[in-house]
């Protein structure tokens, strides 16, 4: 509703789209980026494996999702749309 009002355009599914190929794009890497990171951490393909592929595994599985994740608040800190003034927006909206 904010976008239709500031715009005057319905693009939610543009969006909707946008989010889409964000998570399809997200889904081709991740077994490229595991296979650089296990590829680096000195992943032998036949034999026993280095202690450095056992926190190699754990800095994949645990330390790269949460910094992805803290990363993805990033954008949402300059959010400042409050309850109150969607509320306002809505109402301008369904005046139209």
């Amino acid at each position: 509703e904010y976008d239709q009002m500031q715009s005057g355009l319905r693009r939610e599914g543009v969006f909707s789209g946008m989010w889409s190929a964000g998570q399809k794009i997200a889904y081709a890497m991740s077994p490229a980026i595991v296979g650089y990171a296990l590829a680096l951490s000195g992943f032998v393909k036949e034999g026993v494996q280095p202690h450095s592929l056992n926190i190699g595994v754990r800095a994949i599985f645990c330390l790269f999702p949460a910094a992805m994740i803290l990363l993805s608040f990033l954008p949402f800190s300059k959010y400042t749309l409050t309850e109150e003034e969607f509320e306002k927006v809505k109402a301008k909206i369904a005046g139209k």
